[in-house]
């Protein structure tokens, strides 16, 4: 199962994050080379080199690590390998979440002012494929591997699960939490067939809550579709 969707949360303004504790939370486990725009990458962020400077945010990987998403405030940049594939910046909006498919898509959540959300779609150069207000912050995104489906999920008072085709750039369904807590991340499973809701009363404390297809039902979990 991979897990996406889920803020981090965010490294102190123009900094590094702080170190730490153990062997799976290296401080840094990536430095760059000359030319290379990645500066650094550590365990849940990463530090780029652009023309406005150093520029640190929580980060997001594809499957294969050829892709690379960072995203911090109003400012989400795609890098794949060491070079630099887009900067892009939302209007009055605070990103809340992103990820990143094998064919370098990009989805992002964000927050807007009031009870407002955005659920956006990029292709890999910058290009929008699905833009989608909403009545909540999008608290979670994921995009399938393959880069041709993604869902998003809402906060109140939407509190909402939806369901995109991005070839088609269209929204495909919609429907109610079917949790009784908020939704925070999505969890896809690699054979693409099911969603995991991860609910709770903030991003911080989650715990599983229910399990979709890809049309939007409540399936359990021994009805899961089993991978090929």
């Amino acid at each position: 199962m991979r897990l996406f969707g889920r803020k981090k949360p965010e490294p102190p303004a123009g900094e590094n994050p702080p170190a730490r504790e153990g062997p799976l939370h290296r401080q840094v486990d990536r430095k760059s080379g000359p030319g290379d725009v990645v500066l650094e990458k550590a365990e849940e962020y990463a530090s780029l080199r652009l023309d406005d400077g150093k520029f640190t945010g929580s980060r997001k990987d594809s499957p294969s690590g050829a892709f690379m998403v960072v995203f911090r405030k109003e400012k989400v940049a795609l890098v794949e390998r060491t070079d630099l594939r887009f900067v892009h910046r939302l209007q009055k909006l605070l990103l809340q979440a992103a990820d990143v498919a094998e064919d370098g898509t990009v989805v992002l959540g964000a927050q807007g002012p009031g009870q407002t959300g955005l659920f956006r779609a990029l292709e890999k150069n910058g290009t929008t494929l699905i833009d989608r207000p909403t009545t909540g912050a999008v608290n979670a995104v994921v995009v399938t591997r393959d880069g041709t489906l993604a869902f998003a999920a809402t906060g109140k008072p939407d509190n909402r699960i939806y369901g995109f085709d991005l070839r088609g750039q269209r929204e495909i369904w919609q429907r109610e939490n079917p949790a009784d807590e908020e939704v925070w991340g999505l969890a896809a499973y690699e054979d693409g067939m099911c969603l995991q809701l991860l609910v709770g009363e903030d991003a911080v404390s989650t715990s599983l809550g229910g399990l979709l297809d890809l049309e939007g039902n409540i399936i359990t979990d021994e009805d899961r579709p089993a991978a090929e």
